[in-house]
């Protein structure tokens, strides 16, 4: 990317094939969503993704900020691939669920069934109003340096990590902070830091 620009998209963005994208810095790229998806109901599967990675591709992701604000977004990325995240600002990443300005969903990146390692290490997580990272299914990693800020007391449901269905993941240095809920409208459901959940999935935390 060239350095000091902002990426206004009105669409999804799907990566096809192996990728390497070097931005110039969270404060020079900006790529930011700029589409309306139907808040209070499941966009469903793929259409979740504002980032769409698709099974088999490699997707190495530098120095830039991926920007939700301003438009309902479930998740910033959704990843069926491998590869690597590192120094990217992920802020703004909600959805709207269950009522009127209530926001339970919103996943940074959602790392679903990649059969392979993806890591993310030295992001920056703001302003998600769910889940910063969610290793789900086949997918392994490290989750290194990263720093997650949660959206502090009040009816919020957040969680930093959270490993899944089988997924195998070592989280190792990170920063987490304000998780702390509880989703008051969804039940009093708590906020974690770090979630492990399902048969086989492994967290090793150091």
């Amino acid at each position: 990317f060239p350095s000091h620009d902002n990426f206004i998209e009105a669409s999804q963005i799907s990566i096809g094939k192996n990728l390497t994208i070097d931005g110039a810095g969270a404060s020079s790229t900006i790529i930011k969503k700029n589409y309306a998806q139907t808040g209070q109901s499941d966009p469903g599967g793929n259409a979740r993704g504002f980032i769409l990675v698709t099974a088999g591709v490699n997707l190495t992701l530098t120095d830039m900020k991926i920007d939700g604000n301003g438009n309902n977004c479930w998740q910033a990325i959704r990843h069926f691939g491998t590869g690597s995240i590192s120094n990217v600002a992920f802020t703004g990443i909600g959805y709207e669920w269950g009522g009127a300005g209530v926001y339970y969903q919103g996943t940074a990146v959602a790392a679903v069934n990649g059969g392979g390692a993806l890591n993310v290490s030295n992001c920056t997580f703001d302003n998600i109003s769910r889940v910063g990272l969610l290793y789900y299914g086949s997918t392994t990693g490290t989750i290194s340096g990263n720093t997650f800020t949660g959206q502090g007391a009040g009816d919020h449901y957040n969680c930093a990590v959270e490993v899944s269905t089988g997924a195998v993941a070592t989280v190792e240095n990170n920063v987490i902070s304000n998780h702390s809920g509880p989703a008051v409208t969804g039940g009093n459901d708590p906020s974690y830091s770090i979630y492990v959940v399902g048969s086989g999935s492994t967290a090793t935390i150091r």
